[in-house]
């Protein structure tokens, strides 16, 4: 089984995360259904620079073609990626943790994905209204066109989970939802090797 888990706003400490992961599944010993290898694996856009840089260099040396298939490039290294390591494979459980997401086409792809959770970190007040999801898309289209940078605020929805730096929430946030990611991660096979057995798949 696998579990796809985005952050946006902020580059999250690998090793905290890693170590919150397997902390949450130390216990899982005592049920012999959901006793699995846990598997942890990060992606983000530095350790694939070197990667999409070469594919650049391989389309067009002119830099106006680079940074209009920069994007395009990204988001097919993340789909191959990605693709190496989701699978309804039941033998073992699978976190593909993908850093500081600044690509909405990347995004839009861990959408796609039936186990996926988007954390979005910010300073700024969770959008609600419409006013606040138009304010956020103006203000960021405003931010990448004079300054390059990438804010994705406006591309939240309400099933992901909003955290905010400045009321201190980022602890107990993170460790509840993933919790809770856990424990729909075992569910999910649970309810599957229910589903083999009645059918009989696996048996000889």
């Amino acid at each position: 089984m696998y579990y796809i888990i985005g952050f946006i706003g902020k580059k999250i400490d690998e090793n905290r995360i890693r170590n919150l992961i397997r902390s949450l599944h130390k216990e899982d010993y005592k049920r012999p259904d959901i006793n699995l290898p846990v598997n942890i694996t990060f992606l983000n856009e530095t350790i694939l620079d070197e990667s999409m840089s070469n594919q650049l260099r391989c389309l067009n040396s002119n830099i106006n073609i680079e940074y209009k298939n920069k994007d395009t490039i990204l988001l097919d290294i993340y789909t191959n990626k990605i693709a190496e390591y989701t699978s309804t494979n039941l033998n073992n459980i699978t976190y593909i943790i993908i850093n500081d997401i600044s690509n909405k086409e990347v995004l839009g792809l861990i959408r796609k994905y039936t186990f996926h959770k988007i954390f979005y970190i910010s300073d700024n007040k969770k959008p609600i209204t419409n006013t606040d999801y138009y304010t956020y898309k103006f203000i960021n289209g405003v931010i990448k066109l004079f300054y390059g940078k990438v804010f994705l605020e406006h591309l939240y929805n309400t099933n992901d989970v909003w955290i905010s730096n400045k009321k201190g929430e980022y602890d107990f946030k993170l460790t509840d939802t993933l919790a809770a990611i856990r424990k729909t991660l075992h569910n999910t096979i649970i309810d599957y090797k229910n589903i083999n057995k009645h059918l009989g798949i696996g048996k000889r």
